[in-house]
This record gives structure tokens, C-alpha cells and sequence, in this order.
């Protein structure tokens, strides 16, 4: 079978491109389920002219909303232009199936939780290290890192915060023996991942700016020049 191209007179008319865009949305909503109806407000006359010939039902001029079925205007497609909706909003990119990117954020943020969890096995089990978890489950956090492909991030708290107190280890050093990489903890994601556990462990407000996040967490030059009674968030024990 001979593969239809998408018409352009119906991706550019002007009467079809609001149609075709809320039901994009709709679709995508719905994982590409031809269920439901769509609508637009103040419609135009070239838009009232086109869902009346999708319909075949009269609306008036006065009309400040048209509603047509996605059955309906799939079937009005395949009449007009020998392709059905699908196959029309294709050329604009392929549609998003938003309930299946859902479940699959969804999973793959369980399964980064439950690996930040087995890889803190020192602190797994006290009251912040839960409420961290639970905070980065329920406020975006994890989400946000899996759709940024940083999910790793999460275990990589975890192995530092496995590692506390780690007393007169230098951060540098800490960060290295946690992710292989000395900087991992200067001004990072990572970084702020720590700090917040770090805040609900000490029972302080979490660091908002680079100079809070300073005082929490030092450099290593920090640590051997500063006040020698007082001591690293991070460490507890490293000398600042």
C-alpha cells in the first residue's frame, strides 16, 4: 500500500490549525485515544465554516465556542484528505503519549529512591535520611533529575552521605570516594542534594544561596584556614 503524505492545505489553513492543535492535546493526554471532543472559543468565520463542514450542523455567527468529536473529525479527515488525524498531526512531530511517559518517570523514580536508599546503608533507616527521600519523591526533585538524565545523582548522595561523618576528610577528598570526582561537591546539583539532607539532619534551614552553601559545606582551603573550634556541616569533624 501506497503511503498517503500529510496534505499541506489542511496543516496551513487557517480554519484547521486551532482544530488540529487542541487535538494534539487531547491526544497526547490520552495516549492517541479517539475518545472525547475538542473545542475553541471565539472562533473565526473560517473555523466556524470548517467545524460545520466536519459536523454537518449549522452554528451561528454568534456562536463563542465550537465543540467537535475526535471521531468526527477523524472521519472528516480520511473524507477530505485520505488520511485520518493521526497520520495528519504526524508531520508536526510524533505525538506524546503523556500517560506512558508518566508511568515511566514513575518507575524509573522508584527504582533511583529504592538505589539512594540501599546505598545508604549507615543512615537508611533515621528519621532525615526517610524524610529526604520522601521530600525529593514528592516536591519534583527526582522527577526533574530523571527527565534531565541525571537520576544518578540521587546514588551519588546517597555514597556521600553513606560516608558521614567522615571526620578530617577533606571535601575534595570525599567527593572522590564517593563519585571519582573532587569537585563533585563545589556548587553542584549534587551539592544541593547533600545540603538538603544535611539540613534536615542538623535540623537548620536548607542552604537558598552560594554563600549559605559555603558556610555548609567549605573548601578545602576553607577548612584549614578557618576558626579551628568550629566544624564542617558536611564532615562534623573536619576542622574549618
Amino acid at each position: 500500500m501506497t503511503e498517503v503524505q500529510p496534505d499541506n492545505d489542511v496543516l496551513t489553513n487557517a480554519g484547521w490549525q486551532r482544530l488540529l492543535t487542541a487535538a494534539r492535546r487531547k491526544l497526547e493526554r490520552t495516549g492517541g485515544e479517539l475518545t472525547g471532543s475538542i473545542g475553541i472559543t471565539n472562533p473565526t468565520d473560517a473555523e466556524r465554516r470548517v467545524v460545520i463542514g466536519i459536523t454537518g450542523r449549522h452554528r451561528s455567527a454568534e456562536v463563542t465556542r465550537l465543540q467537535v468529536d475526535l471521531l468526527e473529525l477523524d472521519r472528516a479527515l480520511y473524507a477530505s484528505y485520505q488520511q485520518g488525524l493521526l497520520a495528519t498531526l504526524t508531520p508536526d512531530g510524533p505525538l506524546h503519549n503523556r500517560p506512558a511517559q508518566q508511568a515511566d518517570e514513575e518507575s524509573a523514580k522508584a527504582v533511583s529512591l529504592a538505589d539512594a536508599q540501599q546505598r545508604c546503608v549507615r543512615h537508611r533507616d533515621e528519621p532525615w535520611f526517610i524524610q529526604w527521600l520522601e521530600q525529593l519523591s514528592t516536591d519534583g526533585t527526582a522527577t526533574r533529575l530523571i527527565r534531565r538524565d541525571d537520576r544518578n545523582l540521587l546514588g551519588q548522595a546517597a555514597e556521600v552521605l553513606n560516608r558521614l561523618p567522615a571526620d578530617g576528610v577533606p571535601i575534595p577528598v570525599l567527593a572522590e570516594q564517593a563519585t571519582g570526582n573532587t569537585k563533585a561537591l563545589a556548587g553542584t546539583p549534587l551539592e544541593t542534594l547533600v545540603l538538603r539532607a544535611l539540613a534536615l539532619r542538623d535540623a537548620v534551614p536548607a542552604p537558598v544561596n552560594r554563600v549559605l552553601r559555603m558556610s555548609r559545606l567549605p573548601s578545602q582551603r576553607a577548612i584549614r584556614s578557618a576558626m579551628p573550634h568550629r566544624r564542617c556541616s558536611i564532615c562534623r569533624g573536619c576542622v574549618r
